[in-house]
């Protein structure tokens, strides 16, 4: 999701199994108790690495809770064989983060350098290197840029059409679903803003 800064935003990846049941994960700057994020700090080896896998529920609710003033929700065009290497991988990796810490960078080991690595390690080239890969604000429009993102839309139009907080009542609905409905329940929100927007 987005910041007030334009070049500031967190992704989240979420992955959707053929059961409708969803795994959602992230990349993060571990922070111990009422330990802040600062961006300085993790250009110095401040924070270890940490993969997070969490619940549909959690992805959609906590950004809703903390306030978030634009919650972007894209599907990404990849062949399923690489989505599957992809899930993999990062299961892989999650599992060696136990074994040997690594820590997070702000500008190179971070949310989106680390997901564009493991993209290319299991499908060279997908990602050709950007400026986005350090400033995720602008991942959207990058991935727009390469196709993963596929749209007829203006960017800014695209943006706005795929923000699923400007409809704040119905994601507190959605999270009230069982696990497998939450996520389902979020994507057909966003395919009928996308077919409004288009009549």
């Amino acid at each position: 999701f987005p910041s007030h800064d334009r070049a500031v935003a967190h992704p989240y990846f979420i992955f959707e199994f053929d059961d409708g049941r969803t795994q959602c994960f992230t990349i993060e700057g571990k922070r111990l108790r009422n330990q802040g994020y600062s961006g300085i700090k993790g250009l110095l080896n401040e924070y270890e690495l940490g993969y997070i896998w969490m619940t549909e529920h959690d992805c959609i609710g906590m950004p809703l809770a903390q306030g978030a003033r634009a919650l972007n929700l894209y599907p990404l065009k990849l062949p399923q064989e690489v989505v599957c290497a992809l899930f993999e991988k990062l299961l892989n990796d999650t599992a060696n983060l136990f074994t040997k810490a690594r820590f997070y960078n702000t500008l190179f080991h971070n949310c989106t350098t680390l997901f564009a690595e493991a993209v290319n390690s299991v499908a060279p080239k997908t990602l050709p290197y950007d400026i986005a890969w350090h400033l995720p604000g602008y991942s959207d429009r990058y991935l727009m840029k390469v196709g993963l993102i596929q749209t007829n839309a203006s960017f800014q139009n695209t943006r706005k059409q795929h923000n699923i907080l400007r409809e704040k009542d119905a994601l507190w609905n959605a999270i009230t679903l069982p696990e497998g409905q939450c996520m389902s329940a979020v994507f057909t929100l966003i395919e009928t803003k996308s077919e409004s927007s288009n009549q």
